[in-house]
């Protein structure tokens, strides 16, 4: 083993260990106060299904909110999450909301980890740089948003990953259920029906679907159908479609045409949001098909990575919370295009590490806001489908089976994703001090 090697063994130890040490740190201080992220609406789902009420309920419940003697009398917000993945969480009823939080926190680093893990499986010339694909996957800041704000991506990472990595082996049945089970945690995921639809694999079709209909009937059994009208009637009170967290088709042109939200557009002309969203997503989809059709399975990994980034282009809630998912598309580029595709994936993940701050209207004020950080991760997704074409394509393909990314290269990566990583978690430390204090 060469001592580069052997340093960035070494160094990816030392980052490893850094960011986790950072991730439980703030993980036991954001749990000590109520309402810092989102994982608290997915709490209080839990803890109006044991009191009896609707998991979507807008009524004012007492809340164990930092320890067992310590409760808060609190509303309930909304949980835009599908009430079958309300029943990962009715264990967790079992604690107050402090442990509750760091628990859910844990599994969630873990699964990152073990999702970093197996997506690296299909290509063995990874494999000696595993540790450091794990260790640059966890400092990754979309990551580290994920975890601020306890939300599901870690879930739903590793149940995309073993569908494709069950569909790669033509397991047609199990790797339907996790395609069912992803559309039960997302219905964004639905975008898999079509693509396997494409490609003619009827099986696995048929066992997405029936995976579908009985975790709904499982949800209608313990929740109730009332539950799922309630959850029809959360989804249309959203109101944060103009966030700068919002990659989508519809989030973008919102920043860029509506005033809703107190957002402060580049033209207020309201109408044009949905014409543009329209016109664009029209010819994807088109596209989408047609390429589908066309690659068939030769071309399988591009095919799924494409479904991974249209999927939060198409979807009106299309977040950079979930762009740890985008750890597929970003290994399949890189395993079979040429090296301008290594540098146009190392600039989009430079990119995607300057969306780490949450810009709710009106704080998206300038020109430069709307089209730069509001813009920045809706950019990446743009960059990452072009990417994929361009390759699907036949152009910028590696020509030979890539050996794997040296060991300077991976430094100069670690170089340009650490340092907005540290500054954005430094300002999260900042802001978390003064939540707590």
């Amino acid at each position: 083993m060469s001592l580069k090697r052997i340093s960035l063994q070494c160094l990816s130890v030392i980052f490893l260990f850094i960011i986790l040490v950072a991730y439980f740190k703030r993980t036991v201080e954001a749990g000590c106060v109520y309402g810092a992220s989102d994982f608290f609406k997915f709490y209080e789902s839990a803890l109006f299904y044991f009191s009896g009420q609707d998991i979507y309920s807008s009524d004012i419940i007492e809340l164990r909110a930092v320890g067992a003697t310590t409760s808060t009398w609190v509303t309930a917000n909304g949980n835009l999450n599908p009430p079958f993945f309300t029943l990962l969480l009715l264990p967790l009823h079992f604690f107050n909301y402090a442990k509750a939080y760091q628990i859910w926190n844990m599994i969630s680093t873990a699964l990152f980890l073990v999702g970093a893990y197996l997506a690296l499986r299909p290509f063995p010339q990874w494999h000696k740089n595993t540790l450091p694909v794990i260790a640059l996957f966890a400092l990754y800041l979309p990551n580290s948003a994920t975890l601020a704000y306890g939300q599901i991506t870690s879930t739903l990472l590793v149940v995309l990953i073993l569908a494709w990595l069950l569909a790669r082996k033509n397991k047609e049945i199990p790797a339907g259920i996790f395609i069912g089970l992803a559309c039960a945690i997302k219905l964004f995921c639905g975008l898999f029906l079509i693509y396997f639809l494409c490609l003619k694999r009827f099986r696995l079709i048929f066992s997405a679907l029936l995976t579908i209909v009985l975790t709904g009937l499982i949800g209608v059994y313990v929740f109730g159908l009332q539950s799922y009208l309630s959850y029809h009637t959360v989804l249309s009170t959203v109101n944060w479609y103009a966030a700068s967290w919002n990659v989508s088709f519809y989030g973008f042109f919102t920043r860029i045409f509506s005033p809703i939200e107190n957002n402060i557009p580049l033209v207020i002309a309201p109408h044009l949001v949905t014409i543009f969203t329209v016109l664009s997503c029209a010819p994807l989809v088109i596209y989408l098909i047609s390429a589908w059709r066309k690659w068939g399975a030769q071309k399988f990994d591009l095919g799924f990575s494409l479904v991974l980034v249209s999927m939060l282009l198409l979807s009106p809630l299309g977040w950079t919370y979930y762009f740890p998912i985008l750890i597929i598309p970003y290994l399949v580029l890189i395993a079979e295009g040429d090296w301008k595709i290594h540098l146009g994936c190392c600039f989009l993940l430079f990119i995607s590490t300057l969306t780490g701050n949450l810009l709710r209207t009106p704080m998206i004020k300038t020109k430069l806001q709307v089209l730069l950080l509001g813009g920045a991760g809706f950019y990446v997704l743009l960059g990452l489908l072009g990417l994929l074409i361009l390759v699907g394509a036949g152009r910028c393909r590696a020509k030979v089976q890539q050996a794997g990314i040296s060991e300077s290269l991976w430094t100069l990566i670690y170089f340009i994703i650490f340092i907005p990583s540290l500054i954005s978690l430094g300002a999260i430390f900042r802001d978390l001090y003064i939540l707590c204090h």
